[in-house]
């Protein structure tokens, strides 16, 4: 259903979702909220919202993986929904017996298959009631009425007579009981009691084989053969026990082959021989929890809440996941985010141990020549696992996202380290994230959240963007946050580079919580780029007050465009012929402008501007055809991983094999330019080209021989600029200037 919902003054409404259909099984309900924000754009949130079908929960326990038929040992656990026992609750437990009648028919060729039956039915009475003790638990300890598979149903009802029912499959084994789960395929279940173990417990697997007694050759597998040994079975405790170590985790995989030999007393016949020595394979993996490999990291600021420019202390403490110091002094990196950019798009790159400890693949083939001995005709599936599974006024105008980073902070010998930055103006809340290392096993990250407010606040609700000429309405949200009514007077004015505006002051009474929208009809000049805005609101008592600085572009609404360009040589006078363009915008005109070099014509500044590659060649030219030296900075930043192994540069960091051109063409620009290369890449390449001159570096190209002494020139004069040439470096290429374009010969 859809509900249509309109804020009241305090910016808050309340409804009632009506018509939910009656739930038998916790279930989620999933709420969407879709809402227009103050710029305009419809915005979407969303809660899942548990639903339970009582005030109780029960669960079940038994007592072991595989149960005795004259001891049946479980325990049954009541709660509320807030995860607390609740006491003298009546809890009653009924039994259910899941049989499985398999019916084998022969098949045309000599095969044989197999029909199943599965019958699942009540047994008369209930087998355990009562209430629980003060833990919330009740224990019981009956005979089983059966054996096989028993299916253990616990029944709980809150006061208002709605029920809690929860079940749980078990096998209880009697005297020289044993599986038949029979299936026409090599392949058997291997069932873990638990999908997850902690290092130093102890695995227990349930063997579902088909045999009364067999041998298992037992294997710890995952990305080859980890452990082996060799385990006698019966049917009457089927179970294999193996040890957890450390290092099993992140999982692993359990392989066991039952072989079972010829069967005394079993006959063949001309048809089939049914006493056969026999295999089947059964694989399970396991969960191994990390805490060997876990660090525990706590961050913790010297308070919670926060006004803005404030500076922040935070401390940090590693330990490792049983409580212990770290064996050595480890080091953590500390970020410190916006939380409205985490509701964006949530940053995982932190949670390093997950990332450490992820899902190892199998990659183990099982085979086995037991096939030829035994004499099947088909060949199964072998290795697919199956089984288990205040003060002076401050102007707002520092809104980073990212309000502090440092990528290395070393650890004590406690493990303890501390922070201190600055919070920026967002009202907002922050992440505090701490990712700690410790040697090459130990891993572990930990955050907190942290907010800034103030009683009064402004918030933005400005489009980014806008042209010249537009007219809109300006609008700003005031908010009360205190638990006091407020008379305010929110002022604004707007600078655009020729003049101030100020504009009329606006007079407001907030409600405690209330929140209100405060705007002015704006008209944006024509010849201006950008629209600063300063916004104050401050209570007529002044006991409180914010002051807000935002930024808006503002572009043309129909550009300006260069149709001709021409290159003359002016000696105090030129002419030309000029015409409006027919298709012109009417009130426009004609710019005629003179410019000394072609890389400062218009045209060529809004295309490199808009250039959209980003291979090195191209991010290189693009900052030195703008003389933008902060994007030059960034490149040079990037520089390193761009480098091969031999030190020349690669046109983008996943390609194998640098180019000699690049890099020649780099050092000779960056020259030209005026602007340094760091002094490590700079010497790398420079060593590299001397290399390729004297024949020590091989790069081809599409012409190996046509180019390769151009090749070599361009980068002698890329050299020339840093070093001086020595002779010999010449010797490696034939001097022929007439059979060497004009760019050689300058070279």
């Amino acid at each position: 259903q859809t509900v249509e919902l309109t804020l009241g003054p305090e910016g808050t409404a309340r409804a009632a979702l009506k018509g939910a259909p009656r739930i038998v099984s916790p279930t989620e309900m999933l709420t969407e909220l879709e809402y227009r924000d103050p710029n305009g754009e419809i915005q979407t949130v969303s809660r899942r919202i548990p639903l339970w079908p009582a005030a109780l929960l029960v669960g079940l326990e038994p007592d072991s993986w595989a149960l005795s038929k004259d001891k049946l040992k479980f325990k049954a656990l009541v709660l509320d929904l807030t995860g607390k026992p609740v006491p003298r609750t009546a809890v009653k437990v009924d039994v259910f017996q899941r049989n499985v009648f398999t019916h084998r028919k022969r098949l045309v060729g000599g095969f044989y298959a197999y029909d199943h039956v599965t019958e699942v039915k009540r047994l008369a009475s209930s087998l355990c009631e009562g209430k629980t003790d003060a833990h919330g638990l009740l224990t019981c300890e009956v005979p089983s009425p059966v054996s096989g598979s028993v299916i253990l149903q616990a029944t709980a009802e809150d006061p208002e007579g709605r029920a809690s029912v929860v079940n749980r499959e078990v096998w209880v084994a009697s005297e020289g009981e044993w599986w038949f789960d029979v299936k026409d395929t090599d392949r058997i279940d291997l069932l873990p009691e638990k999908k997850r173990y902690e290092p130093g417990d102890v695995a227990k697997l349930q063997v579902r084989m088909p045999f009364r007694e067999a041998t298992v050759l037992v294997t710890v597998e995952r990305e080859g053969i980890l452990e082996t040994f060799v385990k006698h079975l019966s049917g009457s405790s089927p179970v294999i026990e193996l040890p957890i170590k450390g290092n099993y985790a992140p999982n692993i995989f359990v392989s066991a082959l039952c072989v079972r030999g010829r069967v005394q007393g079993a006959k063949p016949t001309a048809l089939v021989d049914l006493g056969k020595p026999a295999y089947k394979l059964g694989i399970a993996e396991i969960a191994v929890g990390w805490q060997a490999h876990e660090l525990k990291v706590k961050v913790r600021p010297d308070r919670e809440q926060y006004r803005v420019r404030e500076k922040v202390r935070a401390s940090i403490a590693v330990r490792k996941a049983d409580g212990k110091p770290m064996p050595q002094r480890g080091e953590v990196a500390v970020a410190v985010v916006d939380e409205g950019l985490l509701e964006l798009m949530p940053n995982g790159s932190w949670q390093i141990l997950e990332e450490m400890m992820k899902r190892r693949p199998y990659e183990v083939k099982t085979a086995t020549n037991q096939m030829h001995v035994v004499g099947k005709r088909h060949y199964g599936l072998k290795a697919l696992p199956r089984g288990g599974g205040g003060g002076r006024q401050i102007t707002r105008e520092l809104f980073d996202t990212l309000v502090f980073w440092k990528g290395r902070l070393f650890l004590d010998e406690k493990g303890e380290a501390s922070v201190e930055f600055q919070l920026p103006d967002s009202l907002t809340s922050f992440r505090i994230v701490a990712v700690a290392t410790c040697g090459t096993g130990l891993f572990g990250s930990g955050q907190t959240s942290i907010r800034s407010t103030q009683d009064l606040m402004l918030l933005s609700g400005l489009p980014p963007l806008v042209r010249q000429g537009d007219r809109f309405k300006a609008l700003f949200t005031a908010r009360n946050a205190s638990t006091r009514d407020m008379e305010i007077e929110v002022a604004a004015q707007v600078e655009d580079g020729r003049e101030t505006r100020k504009l009329e002051t606006v007079k407001q009474e907030l409600k405690a919580g209330e929140a209100r929208l405060v705007g002015w009809e704006i008209k944006v000049p024509q010849g201006i780029e950008t629209q600063k805005w300063e916004v104050t609101a401050r209570t007529k008592d002044g006991t409180a007050q914010d002051a807000l600085k935002v930024s808006q572009k503002v572009i043309a609404a129909i550009p300006v465009r260069t149709i001709q360009g021409t290159i003359l040589q002016v000696d105090g006078k030129a002419e030309m012929a000029v015409e409006q363009p027919k298709d012109a915008v009417p009130g426009g005109g004609v710019r005629v402008s003179l410019r000394p070099k072609l890389s400062e014509i218009s045209a060529v500044l809004d295309y490199m501007r808009q250039y959209p590659y980003g291979c090195m060649e191209q991010k290189v030219s693009k900052a030195v055809s703008l003389r933008d030296e902060e994007m030059w900075k960034q490149v040079m930043t990037e520089l390193p991983s761009y480098l091969d192994e031999d030190g020349l540069l690669k046109y983008f960091p996943t390609m194998q094999r640098g180019s000699d051109v690049l890099t020649s063409y780099v050092l000779s620009i960056a020259h030209e330019a005026g602007w340094k290369i760091p002094d490590r890449p700079r010497e790398s390449m420079q060593q590299s080209l001397v290399s390729f001159v004297e024949g020590k570096l091989i790069r081809n190209s599409a012409l190996p021989t046509a180019d390769l002494t151009i090749r070599k020139i361009a980068a002698l004069e890329a050299l020339s600029r840093y070093t001086a040439v020595r002779p010999e470096q010449l010797s490696s290429f034939t001097i022929d200037p007439n059979l060497w374009p004009t760019s050689a010969v300058i070279d």
